[in-house]
């Protein structure tokens, strides 16, 4: 049964949590809606403590809201009603480096984790969201790699953890289509 939508916002995020988690070589990373609270939720087979995950919408300066949406283009007239959308989603990379390990090699496990958020987007723009079983008022969706800007060295205003990472705004845009109703 078809579930209606009003914002592709929510299933373009659960969509991509989705194609990051079935990444085989994402397999240790937590993929994760929002930020991994204890350190065991983050340990994987390399002994790095790796995340990625949604950022809260004024993490890191990155100047947008959890959504800036833009459906000031409704057409409106005897055919369904149209909506486009236009928005952004902030995506946080995130290594976090043990004592043990060099500031190097954390900044290179950031940058193949960045490479395969990229690769995923770029393989998948749609991510599925376009699935006219369940949500036939999506017409289209795609996603296309925004801006990012790299983080490493000190990341915890107590100066005691060490990492690298990025931040990553997806840009997505999107069409929405609602039958008119007599």
């Amino acid at each position: 049964m078809a579930t209606p939508v009003g914002t592709t916002y929510a299933l373009f995020k659960k969509a991509l949590i989705e194609t990051l988690q079935s990444d085989s070589n994402l397999v240790n990373v937590a993929v994760n809606y929002s930020a991994p609270v204890q350190a065991v939720d983050i340990t994987g087979d390399t002994g790095l403590f790796e995340a990625i995950y949604f950022m809260d919408p004024d993490t890191n300066n990155m100047r947008l809201s959890a959504i800036e949406g833009d459906q000031s283009n409704v057409i409106i007239c005897s055919t369904p009603l149209q909506i486009d959308e236009v928005y952004e989603v902030p995506l946080a990379i995130a290594v976090m480096m043990p004592e043990e390990e060099t500031q190097d090699v954390v900044d290179i496990r950031a940058d193949e984790l960045l490479y395969r958020v990229m690769k995923a987007i770029a393989s998948n723009p749609g991510m599925g969201v376009k699935d006219p079983a369940n949500h036939p008022e999506v017409v289209h969706c795609y996603a296309t790699q925004g801006e990012f800007a790299k983080q490493a060295g000190l990341i915890s205003d107590d100066g005691a953890g060490r990492g690298s990472g990025w931040s990553l705004r997806i840009k997505v845009k999107a069409r929405l289509q609602y039958a008119t109703v007599a």
